[in-house]
């Protein structure tokens, strides 16, 4: 299931960089800039479904593309995302790197 949840992230990650006219290199860039230190390799490995980054660069990225955690992810709702978390096989370090409301970390 992990890997559902990088498979999900993998797809909607790339569209949001396409859409914001961002290559790797740039979004990266804008990561690190935001305090996410953040390489050209991770955002590539990320597009490959390699894995999921963690809180800290997953809440800039809401930032970022102005949006909530769950749309990071393609899901339509908290809910969804919440009940997609809970059904993973991943470790608690995952979990809670993952169960968040970015409205809390701004």
């Amino acid at each position: 299931m992990a890997d559902q949840l990088a498979k999900l992230f993998s797809a909607q990650i790339k569209k949001l960089r396409k859409d914001g006219n961002d290559t790797p290199e740039t979004l990266a860039a804008k990561l690190t800039a935001a305090g996410a230190v953040t390489t050209e390799e991770e955002v590539r490995s990320w597009e490959k479904a390699r894995g999921i980054p963690g809180r800290d660069t997953l809440a800039a990225l809401c930032k970022l593309y102005e949006c909530e955690l769950y749309r990071l992810f393609g899901l339509k709702s908290e809910e969804e995302f919440h009940n997609l978390t809970l059904s993973a096989n991943i470790s608690s370090e995952e979990a809670l790197a993952l169960q968040f409301t970015p409205v809390n970390l701004f």
